[in-house]
């Protein structure tokens, strides 16, 4: 993403093995820059919409998007989500069925625990693959992972660099976000199908998203 902005101001950067050479004496050339929308912080709506059969649309996102998180739409497409872009962004609609999902994350580490909970409402068991990375990010994502699915009383294990889960009836539980926002943002949308669910320490949020809880809460309908 880098690159492609640089080049869009008019510097010219060349991708060598194990780096980049950016001649000298250029300048750049931007004055306006339309910023486009955070594809790691929709993945949570866009998952909510697919996990309780709602809606939701995402302006300001393109089906060409660089960035990694972008592929969020394509696995919730995967899931048996409706996909549908537009002109003015993207917008999922959720199915009755929501099927099992085989991803790599090699590339998407930040989506691991997002994928995890879509999985814990599929029809079957879902794999992730290539998550030992996750260990090693603000906190050991997979434990937390696991620890929280182990609360709401589903299964979830490893075999070497692969994540299983195994989808059961749930159970509210008070879940740990491990100081994380991700786990606190992505265990939240359990409480969209789940009654007594809690997330502990919820304000650690705010090192991303720091109106997260209030966007969430505009989002859900009220009920009768």
């Amino acid at each position: 993403m880098t690159v492609e902005l640089m080049r869009r101001a008019g510097v010219d950067v060349e991708i060598i093995p194990g780096g980049f050479r950016v001649p000298a004496g250029q300048r750049y050339r931007l004055t306006d820059l339309k910023v486009e929308g955070d594809f790691s912080s929709a993945a949570y709506f866009l998952t909510g919409a697919a996990l309780t059969g709602g809606s939701v649309t995402i302006s300001n996102v393109s089906p060409d998007s660089l960035q990694g998180d972008s592929v969020i739409v394509e696995v919730l497409k995967q899931a048996g989500a409706g996909v549908q872009w537009s002109a003015k962004g993207v917008s999922v609609v959720g199915r009755e069925r929501i099927l099992p999902v085989d991803v790599d994350v090699q590339s998407v580490p930040d989506l691991a625990p997002t994928i995890a909970v879509l999985a814990l409402f599929a029809e079957g068991p879902s794999t992730l693959r290539n998550v030992e990375h996750n260990s090693y990010k603000e906190c050991d994502l997979i434990a937390g992972i696991m620890e929280n699915i182990q609360r709401l009383v589903a299964k979830a294990y490893t075999e070497a660099d692969t994540l299983i889960i195994e989808p059961a009836p749930l159970k509210g539980a008070l879940l740990a976000s491990w100081n994380d926002h991700r786990l606190s943002m992505c265990f939240s949308l359990v409480g969209l199908r789940i009654p007594n669910v809690v997330i502990e320490n919820r304000e650690c949020v705010v090192k991303s998203y720091p109106n997260y809880w209030q966007d969430l809460e505009q989002l859900l309908e009220p009920t009768s």
